[in-house]
């Protein structure tokens, strides 16, 4: 394909990531801009668990909003990947797990279910979450506590040769005030995000990374050159 000028990556904006270093190496614009907005719920009681395992940054931002560090003192804590447990560090929290950012999240929610014995693991969610990593914890060791809302955000994106979907929310959202070029190349993170492209008929190729690390979304871009 022709030379890339811009990606644009469905989430917000981070301060330092793998991809923003390569894109600044590669002299690539990279637009990092989200199309959903969350909306705390309050008033949500928190059970009492032994392990807290947390899917997002956004589920980490929004545990600690209601709830404070003081909630996560006497209890293990999980992340699906690397972003996630770095937002539960700059807390001051240590991390008991932390998901391969290679493997899907289904994967990755497996890997810690053979962890845990008769623990009981909390998982603070949106109200649309997948589950797709509690749903591999049994259901009488799982406890899912929906703490937010996660609502669509119109907002019109720049243009981008390469455009990288982070879930199926975003796609929807991004598709409310923009429309892919013809010849721009997609990228998902997921099987279900890869079918909510399908099913809005955007145009092929879709190239699923099945993983939402950023080194699998490099890899990517560097195939195409």
């Amino acid at each position: 394909m022709d030379k890339i000028s811009a990606i644009l990556i469905t989430r917000k904006p981070r301060k330092e990531s793998r991809l923003k270093t390569y894109a600044k190496s590669a002299g690539i614009e990279l637009i990092e801009q989200s199309f959903i907005k969350t909306v705390p719920i309050d008033g949500v009681a928190l059970p009492a668990s032994d392990w807290v395992f947390f899917s997002s940054p956004t589920a980490v931002r929004v545990f600690l909003s209601l709830y404070g560090k003081t909630a996560l003192s006497k209890v293990q804590v999980g992340a699906v990947g690397p972003a996630t447990a770095t937002n539960l560090m700059k807390s001051g929290r240590e991390v008991d797990f932390i998901g391969d950012p290679d493997l899907s999240p289904a994967q990755i929610g497996f890997e810690f279910s053979q962890k845990i014995n008769a623990e009981k693991v909390l998982f603070p969610v949106s109200d649309i979450s997948l589950r797709s990593v509690s749903s591999q914890v049994p259901p009488n060791n799982r406890i899912e506590l929906i703490l937010y809302k996660t609502e669509l955000s119109a907002s019109v994106a720049p243009k981008a040769g390469i455009i990288c979907f982070t879930s199926p929310s975003n796609v929807r959202g991004y598709l409310l005030s923009n429309r892919p070029a013809k010849d721009a190349v997609l990228f998902c993170f997921g099987d279900a995000t890869e079918d909510c492209l399908q099913n809005e008929n955007l145009p092929d190729p879709i190239i699923n990374l099945r993983s939402s690390s950023d080194e699998r979304l490099i890899e990517g871009i560097i195939d195409l050159s």
